[in-house]
């Protein structure tokens, strides 16, 4: 293995680690156990809760050698063991704030609680996003390992301030409205889309790059790997930012490399060319 700098690798999930059927590729698995059999730490950063991320650390043997998850777009970070070292949620009374205004919308909101994901009514489950129409409480639940939980008003169960508020809704709806949306919390809360159908809330300034500052490490340690908007921050906070072959332009733009896309195993291309390892001759 060739030597470096970097002790820690970072990966986005959706359209990164993953390929477009939402699985780790063989050569990309092998290049990944490999890496952390030479030592280097991995990390997984994503808009997805803890919960939905713990899988593919399985899936990556990442218990046997350590590693860091980065859950709700960078509002917590924590070790595998359960150690958090970053934490920024929303603060409690701002969260009903916002729950509260939501319920002037067409959206189905989602706040995690512990195994369960709370929401108004598991039967108002159905969205359109281009010319597809599925139920989304079922696609969420499933993603990420949820149970869900019914709750007539989220401002009266949400109990504990969340990382994140996550809306859903028919993409063309949401266009219309997520002005109105996140008018009256722009100067006290981040408000992005997080896909066409998706419209999310975290605390302020909170994103990737943010909890990787937070890390045990030096920048010029860490090497990260994303293809979203949401992951610039992520690339600018790390030594090393790779962009994959399918990421929006403005992230290429960031990127110190650029690879092949995620269905053409663009992490383990990367890793073999920039470690000098062979993971296929192991």
């Amino acid at each position: 293995m060739k030597e470096t700098n970097v002790k820690l690798l970072i990966m986005d999930v959706d359209g990164t680690l993953l390929n477009d059927q939402k699985q780790i590729t063989e050569r990309t698995k092998k290049a990944l156990i490999q890496l952390q059999q030479e030592g280097i730490m991995l990390g997984i950063a994503s808009g997805r809760p803890v919960k939905g991320l713990q899988r593919f650390a399985q899936e990556l043997r990442m218990p046997e050698f350590g590693g860091i998850l980065i859950s709700s777009n960078g509002a917590r970070a924590e070790t595998l063991d359960g150690n958090v070292l970053f934490e920024n949620p929303i603060p409690l009374d701002l969260a009903h704030q916002v729950l509260e205004h939501l319920k002037k919308f067409n959206v189905r909101p989602m706040v995690e609680d512990g195994d369960y994901m709370q929401v108004n009514n598991v039967y108002n489950n159905l969205i359109t996003t281009g010319d597809r129409t599925f139920n989304v409480m079922d696609y969420e639940a499933h993603s990420n390992g949820f149970l869900l939980k019914e709750s007539h008003d989220l401002c009266k169960s949400v109990k504990t301030p969340p990382c994140k508020i996550l809306t859903a809704g028919d993409d063309t709806y949401l266009q219309e409205h997520y002005k109105e949306m996140e008018a009256p919390f722009a100067d006290v809360l981040d408000c992005m889309f997080t896909a066409p159908f998706y419209f999310e809330y975290t605390n302020k300034d909170i994103n990737k790059g943010t909890a990787i500052s937070h890390l045990p490490y030096q920048k010029e340690e860490i090497a990260s790997i994303g293809d979203a908007q949401n992951d610039i921050s992520m690339l600018k906070s790390s030594g090393i930012g790779v962009a994959m072959g399918n990421a929006v332009d403005e992230t290429k733009a960031v990127a110190d490399y650029v690879t092949a896309d995620n269905n053409n195993d663009g992490i383990a291309l990367w890793i073999e060319d920039f470690f000098g390892i062979k993971p296929d001759n192991q």
